[in-house]
């Protein structure tokens, strides 16, 4: 039928610690709240820095735990507040992802792979 909902929508949300990324959140979680039949992938990025950028291993060790913790934050507050608007928890799904500096294509081309079947996609 012509009327017909499709039932496997998709939407990506690319997050960062902006106020942009939290917006995004915020909008998608009023926009779709209880409506059943989407799939949200919250995904945050992570750029791996040129090697030189840092002075040792163990600064480099750093910086990347630094980031996960950040980063797993992140996710957890987007999958809470999403959450909190009426999208269920099985709905849901977040992943982090680096980003090595200076690998094959854009972080927009990242974004799309990461979730392969993307019907809408919302970025900041």
């Amino acid at each position: 039928m012509k009327n017909d909902i499709p039932t496997d929508r998709k939407i990506l949300i690319s997050i960062d610690e902006s106020g942009t990324s939290q917006r995004a959140l915020q909008y998608v979680g009023r926009f779709i709240g209880n409506t059943p039949g989407f799939d949200i992938t919250v995904l945050h990025i992570i750029e791996d820095p040129p090697e030189d950028h840092f002075p040792n291993e163990e600064a480099r060790k750093k910086y990347f735990d630094e980031k996960d913790i950040i980063s797993k934050n992140l996710l957890k507050n987007a999958q809470e507040m999403l959450h909190s608007k009426g999208v269920p928890l099985e709905s849901i799904h977040t992943r982090g992802e680096i980003r090595a500096y200076g690998s094959l294509g854009t972080v927009s081309y990242t974004h799309l792979r990461a979730h392969e079947t993307v019907l809408d996609l919302v970025c900041r």
